[in-house]
């Protein structure tokens, strides 16, 4: 079984970010974040056991734009951001997940050490157990 935040990255990934690499930890000294020219998506859950048969996870998304993005490139991923919140809200079941709703809309953009920017939206997602 995958984890809610796989499911969620790969999904995104598949449907609406395509031109983006997937990352499943923020290291800056390891791909794909040494690669500048490339936008990546960063998914991590936290959760706990709702009851014994369901857990609520969290799963935050992190879109990163490339090395010293311009405006242009900020207002694409800003709307990237958009549209992949909105697409997750489409796909209420997804993978081991049986339902997701949002509990952080888009915020941002916020700088990293690369002088890369990013959004971040916060998912709330229910699995069986």
């Amino acid at each position: 079984m995958t984890r809610p935040a796989d499911d969620i990255r790969m999904l995104l990934i598949n449907e609406v970010l395509t031109g983006y690499l997937p990352a499943i930890q923020w290291n800056e000294d390891e791909s794909p974040f040494t690669l500048s020219g490339d936008k990546i998506l960063l998914t991590r859950q936290s959760g706990q056991a709702s009851d014994e048969d369901i857990r609520e996870l969290i799963v935050e998304c992190w879109l990163f734009s490339k090395v010293n993005a311009t405006k242009s490139d900020l207002n694409n991923l800003f709307n990237d951001a958009t549209a992949a919140m909105a697409y997750t809200l489409t796909n209420y079941a997804v993978g081991s997940i049986i339902g997701i709703s949002v509990i952080e809309d888009v915020t941002g953009p916020f700088n990293t050490g690369q002088n890369r920017k990013f959004f971040r939206f916060t998912l709330r997602t229910l699995v069986n157990s």
